[in-house]
């Protein structure tokens, strides 16, 4: 069994002061996702958390933390390609993290180098539609099971909650920021997650699976939430278009319906936001996804101490049988 972590860590930085530093729980964190094999973070603000001062380990408030088996791979999504229609979007460096067990796992080599986990950019919209680039790529790792012939592709997004501003825009989008991020869902669904899993370049022995994983910003549709909602199963067709199941040449199923972010009173859950999503090839393998039960129980007092000191998310965790 393998399982995969996912945890939007809100804002995760150095700090400005040692002050600033201690309000954040570094020890939880790291105890709530160590005991997974790859983990994947979103809203990690610095390198150094993940890789440390000059690339010194022993500096890594996060990775020296999980212990000396534990790898990782700090990624930045921005870009300034003239082929985005965003410009000044995300200039905080929001960025995400790749960890993983290196007793259990190792990255994919291709002509004897290692593949690191960096943002995926290898994608343009479909024809015909109304897609765009993502505001924020997503990023993408490459691991190899230790000791079994089995490669999963890791694709983590978080999916920008609202609208950027007109003044960052030199394309006009008339619509708003729901529809906005339905369309990057099914940007990652039906072109990216084509793009990356149809990637043949591995031993032909060798099993490939693909997810993606991560803050989606959007609900399951069915549950009693908002109307920023997707389905649990979405139809594309060859060009990565969505189409109806007739039509189709891919589907994808998300799963992972239970609440993940917190409310700022600390009262509980507010939405179902985190999810896994994958298609056919992969679905035999997956036997859960889940939220973990961090404030399940828990006085508002202590549910606020974790959303001040930890997260506004709780983890999820996807299972492979592989």
């Amino acid at each position: 069994m393998i399982r995969v972590a996912s945890f939007n860590v809100k804002n995760l930085n150095m700090g400005k002061d040692e002050e600033s530093m201690k309000k954040r729980d570094y020890d939880t964190i790291a105890s709530l996702v160590r005991g997974y094999d790859i983990v994947v973070l979103q809203e990690v603000l610095s390198k150094n958390i993940i890789e440390g001062f000059s690339g010194r380990r022993e500096t890594a408030l996060l990775t020296r933390r999980l212990g000396y088996s534990w790898e990782g791979k700090w990624v930045d999504p921005k870009t300034r390609s003239k082929m985005y229609p965003y410009l000044g979007e995300d200039k905080r460096g929001e960025g995400f993290a790749f960890l993983w067990d290196a007793r259990t796992i190792e990255l994919v080599t291709e002509n004897g180098k290692e593949i690191l986990p960096h943002r995926f950019s290898g994608y343009s919209p479909a024809p015909g539609t109304n897609q765009i680039r993502l505001i924020r790529d997503p990023g993408y790792g490459r691991f190899r099971l230790k000791n079994r012939p089995v490669e999963i592709r890791v694709i983590t997004t978080h999916i920008i909650f609202g609208k950027p501003k007109q003044e960052n825009m030199t394309v006009e989008i008339d619509h708003g920021a729901i529809t906005m991020r339905k369309n990057e869902f099914d940007v990652l669904a039906g072109r990216i997650y084509k793009n990356i899993n149809d990637y043949h370049k591995t031993e032909k022995s060798v099993q490939v699976y693909t997810i993606i994983i991560g803050d989606y910003n959007l609900n399951l549709k069915g549950g009693e939430l908002s109307n920023a909602s997707i389905p649990s199963d979405n139809y594309y067709d060859y060009f990565g278009r969505p189409c109806s199941p007739v039509l189709s040449h891919t589907s994808i199923k998300t799963i992972q319906d239970a609440p993940t972010t917190i409310k700022a009173d600390g009262s509980g859950y507010a939405n179902n936001f985190d999810h896994c999503s994958f298609d056919s090839e992969t679905e035999h393998v997956i036997v859960n996804c889940y939220r973990k039960p961090v404030i399940n129980g828990e006085s508002t007092e202590k549910i606020k101490e974790y959303r001040d000191t930890v997260s506004d998310h709780v983890p999820i965790v996807v299972e492979l049988k592989c």
